[in-house]
């Protein structure tokens, strides 16, 4: 059993994946007009959503189902309120065009983090036996990015 977790950690995640987070933190840290609010909240904001990441990251390499069922949740709705909020930046009619950018970077950002997440979540309910589950979640990752590493296999 530990060896095919072992195989879920590394074949489920490409390289550039794992490197999601690090790249994502990056972008946001130097990008104050977040949430149309101050670099502060935006800082908050990357905190939040880097902790999730680590937190997953954590449960995965743990081998545990349940905590990276649990760690992926969190971690969808924190990026799907994030996305909300960058949603609602993108229609803002005072936007430079560096800011609409930077908002619209920061949704494919947030798509890609969302369907790793949800892949995640459907890997660890399939090793749980929980195939209906899965398999909604693997819906809803590719519903946000059908290039996730390993998507497509999973949906069959």
């Amino acid at each position: 059993m530990l060896s095919s977790i072992r195989l879920w950690h590394h074949k489920e995640v490409a390289p550039s994946a794992r490197l999601l987070p690090v790249i994502f933190l990056g972008f946001l840290i130097g990008f104050p007009a977040f949430q149309r609010g101050s670099a502060q909240s935006s800082a908050a904001a990357t905190q939040q959503l880097q902790s999730l990441i680590d937190a997953e990251q954590a449960a995965k390499a743990s081998g545990d189902a349940a905590q990276v069922a649990d760690a992926s949740q969190k971690l969808t709705d924190v990026a799907s309120q994030q996305l909300s909020a960058t949603t609602a930046a993108l229609k803002h009619a005072g936007n430079t065009a560096a800011q609409t950018k930077q908002l619209k970077t920061r949704e494919q950002q947030l798509r890609q983090v969302l369907s790793l997440a949800f892949n995640d979540w459907g890997t660890a309910e399939a090793r749980q036996q929980q195939y209906q589950q899965a398999l909604n979640h693997f819906q809803q990752a590719e519903k946000w990015d059908p290039a996730t590493p390993g998507l497509m296999r999973n949906l069959g």
